[in-house]
């Protein structure tokens, strides 16, 4: 999975159209990678931004729930973490690919490379490069970070979040949807506005596996390379992370 981190078509903006939310607030629905990192783009262009995430810190957990799938960061996520001054420190838990490794169905392999020399792009675990990007994002004076508040309702026209009972609700200037594929604001947006969506469910399913390394600690396969197991109607896909 090629992760370019900000992309604002993974993201709805709306603004404050009548409510009593400052216009240099900004309320960021989602602390996952792409509100994450877009907390801390705003933060740095002086915006007081407050992120609310569902989940609770997954920096305190032992192991992170939700499925676990490696990103691998190419050219457009790289330029994104280093307008923000966190490249080197993702890169410092990543692993580069140079190519694909292709294994056929004798057991032979070959490899693809992606480019020339050096060229690659970078293996990371999800979660690891989330709480990188948390961390950073909660390093700025002006980024307030909310865990456990589950967004119940949203008024669109007035940029006001609702979380529901104690959590109470709040007016931004701006509120920005990260919230995921089953976004609820997205949901509010088909109801209240000229919104047009799409959804589509591929005929497969996901599954997870793990290779061990061996009895003296080594990776089974070659370190540096997406490994593919094509095979028609279904393809496997391994990478490794430090």
């Amino acid at each position: 999975m090629a992760a370019s981190l900000v992309s604002w078509d993974d993201v709805e903006v709306y603004g404050d159209q009548g409510g009593t939310g400052a216009t240099n607030t900004v309320a960021v629905i989602g602390a996952g990678l792409v509100g994450s990192l877009t907390a801390s783009m705003l933060a740095g262009h002086g915006y007081d931004v407050d992120v609310y995430e569902y989940r609770s810190d997954i920096r305190a957990q032992t192991v992170v729930q939700g499925r676990s799938i490696n990103m691998t960061i190419a050219k457009r996520g790289l330029d994104s973490l280093e307008r923000v001054g966190i490249k080197d420190a993702v890169l410092a838990e990543s692993i580069p690919l140079y190519g694909r490794m292709i294994h056929n169905l004798d057991g032979s392999t070959y490899p693809v490379p992606y480019g020339v020399k050096d060229q690659a792009t970078y293996s990371i675990s999800r979660s690891e490069i989330n709480k990188l990007l948390i961390s950073h994002a909660e390093n700025h004076p002006n980024v307030k970070i909310h865990f456990e508040h589950k967004l119940e309702n949203v008024d669109i026209k007035r940029s006001r979040v609702d979380f529901g009972g104690e959590r109470g609700s709040k007016t931004f200037g701006t509120v920005i949807s990260a919230d995921g594929s089953f976004s609820k604001t997205r949901g509010k947006f088909l109801r209240d506005t000229s919104f047009n969506f799409s959804q589509e469910y591929i005929d497969a399913l996901y599954i997870e596996l793990s290779i061990q390394p061996d009895e003296k600690g080594q990776s089974k396969m070659e370190l540096n390379y997406l490994h593919i197991w094509p095979r028609g109607h279904f393809m496997l896909i391994g990478e490794t992370y430090l």
